[in-house]
C-alpha cells in the first residue's frame, strides 16, 4: 500500500501524511504533485468498483489531514480514471491524465480540474492514427502557460512515445524529439520543465539486450538534439533512471 510522506532533503524530519490500508478507498498514494506554494500536495489514489481498478485525484495539506476529493469519475466514463497530477504554478488548475475509452481499447488524454471540483475539461482528443494518439505524463511551465506531455502512437505494433508540448488552453501540438522507433532509443517519456522553462529534462528509453533501460535526457524547449545526462548501466546502483523533476 502506497502511503504519502515529506522528509527534509537531508534525509531528517520523516512525516507521514495518509494512512492507506489495503482494500480502502483510497486504497494507496500514487504520483504526488506539491502546488506553487507548498501548502497542498495533489496525488491519485487507487480505488475498486465492481471488481475495476482506477484512479481519483486528491489533494491534501502538506502537513497532512482530511483529504479532498478532486475527480469523481467513474469507470466506463469519460474519463475512466484520473492520474499523474500537475499542478498549474499561477492558479489552482490541476491538469491529470484521462483513461477514455474508444472503439474497444482505452486512450490516455490529458484533462484539466479546478481544486474544488469544479470546471472539469478535457484538453485532448488525439485520434487512433493521429501523431501522437494519445497523451500522458503532463507538466505545466513555471509561468503556467505551456504543457509538456509524453505523446504516444503504435509503430510496427509497439507503442512509442516522443516529448510534445501545447499551451494550457489547449492549441497547436508541437513534438520536440525525433527518437526512432528502432534501434538503441526506443522513446521518451515523464518530461519536466526545468530552469526558467527553456530545457525540459525527461526519461529516455534506450535497447540494453533484450530489456529497455532508462536514462535521464535535456532538450531546449523548443526542440532540437536530446543531451544525455545520465549513463547508468546493468548491475550498477542506479542502474537507471526515471521522471526527474525540478519541483
Amino acid at each position: 500500500v502506497g502511503n504519502l510522506y515529506t522528509v527534509n532533503i537531508d534525509g531528517t524530519g520523516l512525516t507521514r501524511l495518509t494512512s492507506f490500508v489495503s482494500g480502502g478507498s483510497p486504497g494507496g498514494a500514487f504520483w504526488p504533485c506539491w502546488n506553487a506554494t507548498g501548502t497542498s500536495i495533489a496525488f491519485a489514489g487507487s480505488m475498486v468498483s465492481g471488481g475495476t481498478s482506477y484512479y481519483q485525484i486528491f489533494t491534501v495539506n502538506s502537513s497532512g489531514g482530511a483529504l479532498t476529493q478532486v475527480t469523481h469519475v467513474v469507470p466506463g466514463g469519460t474519463p475512466a480514471s484520473a492520474a499523474y497530477p500537475a499542478w498549474n504554478p499561477m492558479n489552482n488548475t490541476i491538469y491529470f491524465t484521462g483513461v477514455v475509452p474508444r472503439l474497444g481499447e482505452v486512450a490516455p488524454q490529458l484533462f484539466r480540474i479546478n481544486a474544488d471540483g469544479s470546471a472539469l475539461a478535457q484538453v485532448t482528443n488525439f485520434s487512433a492514427g493521429s501523431d501522437p494518439e494519445r497523451a500522458e505524463d503532463c507538466e505545466v511551465s513555471h509561468d503556467g502557460t505551456t504543457l509538456v506531455f509524453a505523446g504516444g502512437r503504435v509503430i510496427g505494433g509497439e507503442d512509442q512515445y516522443q516529448v510534445y508540448r501545447m499551451p494550457t488552453g489547449g492549441g497547436t501540438v508541437t513534438r520536440l524529439t525525433n527518437l526512432p522507433s528502432v534501434g538503441p532509443y526506443t522513446g521518451a517519456a515523464y518530461p519536466t520543465w526545468y530552469r526558467d522553462d527553456t530545457v525540459i529534462n525527461f526519461a529516455g528509453y534506450i535497447r540494453v539486450g533484450d530489456s529497455n533501460q532508462s536514462q535521464l535526457f535535456e532538450i531546449n524547449a523548443g526542440g532540437g538534439t536530446p543531451v544525455q545526462l545520465t549513463n547508468f548501466f546493468m548491475g550498477g546502483s542506479p542502474q537507471s533512471g526515471i521522471s526527474p523533476s525540478s519541483r
